[in-house]
């Protein structure tokens, strides 16, 4: 049965030749419709390989040398008729030419991690769609990512090395800038108030974004600890005389007192993830504002 869409059947990598692992391209701006919308998920382990996340399956992509993305035609059969009908108008001709590591991962079977903070910003963009329309504002104040710049964050995050503690540190603190700095303290507040939820004015921006969990989403699995983690760490990095700030949190996310600074900060990357992830799903249950 012919494919809808545009591709190069020489160009076909099957042992079977039969066309499944035939590359078919598109604008990079097919991520688009899919990357910031709630009901899909886009994973990335660099920034020419990745994953579009449906309920029911997943594709895997790539982005070639020339900025255009690959999926293969197996793949795209299987997709369904709405799906489908959101990439073709993104359908290029081939360039002939899939060189990522898209192509190591699925041809060269060279695996890699998926990169979590670029997932973890994702989820803030969900986050936000969906407080809005449940709540009528945005729990963060983090603006969308264009996708140029979220590539580039793939390709910084990707080669993240911890030489020292200062490197260490430094994440750290980046971290605590795109997370916890960008909760929207007044409108957090307002909202509270507004349903007649006692706010002590001096309490701190986590722990607001704590009572909204608790007593709005129903939390009772303290889902904001790793964001109190974070902030923990941050201070750390920034005063002096935190050392047991330090030692607290190694030792609240579950590891021994000799882990290394990649050791913590992939556990602390993972927790993040995690809590983001189920306030994203505990806030689509809440009934939408009218």
């Amino acid at each position: 049965m012919p494919s809808e869409f545009i591709y190069d059947p020489s160009e076909d990598y099957s042992p079977q030749k039969d066309n499944f692992l035939t590359p078919v391209y598109f604008e990079k701006e097919v991520l688009l419709p899919f990357i910031y919308n709630p009901d899909y998920n886009c994973t990335f382990v660099s920034e020419t390989y990745g994953a579009l996340v449906f309920e029911d399956n997943s594709i895997p992509f790539g982005i070639n040398p020339q900025g255009h993305l690959i999926f293969w035609l197996g793949d795209i059969n299987r997709l369904t008729p709405k799906i489908k009908g959101i990439l073709k108008p993104y359908n290029i001709s081939s360039d002939n030419n899939i060189e990522s590591e898209f192509k190591q991962g699925q041809l060269d079977a060279e695996f890699t991690d998926n990169i979590l903070e670029v997932e973890l910003f994702l989820l803030l963009n969900k986050i936000n769609e969906e407080s809005q329309k449940r709540f009528n504002f945005k729990i963060f104040n983090s603006d969308i990512i264009p996708l140029d710049r979220l590539l580039e964050i793939c390709s910084a995050y990707k080669r993240i090395t911890f030489n020292n503690e200062d490197d260490f540190k430094r994440i750290i603190s980046d971290l605590n800038e795109k997370l916890i700095e960008t909760i929207n303290r007044d409108e957090l507040t307002s909202y509270l108030i507004s349903k007649q939820i006692k706010v002590n004015t001096d309490l701190g921006d986590i722990k607001k974004l704590e009572i909204l969990f608790k007593e709005i989403l129903s939390d009772d699995s303290n889902i904001i600890a790793s964001f109190f983690y974070l902030y923990d760490l941050r201070i750390w990095a920034t005063h002096s005389g935190g050392g047991k700030k330090f030692e607290n949190v190694v030792k609240l996310l579950g590891l021994k007192k000799d882990s290394n600074f990649e050791e913590i900060y992939n556990c602390l990357i993972n927790q993040l993830h995690g809590s983001l992830e189920s306030a994203l799903n505990k806030i689509k249950k809440i009934k939408k504002f009218t």
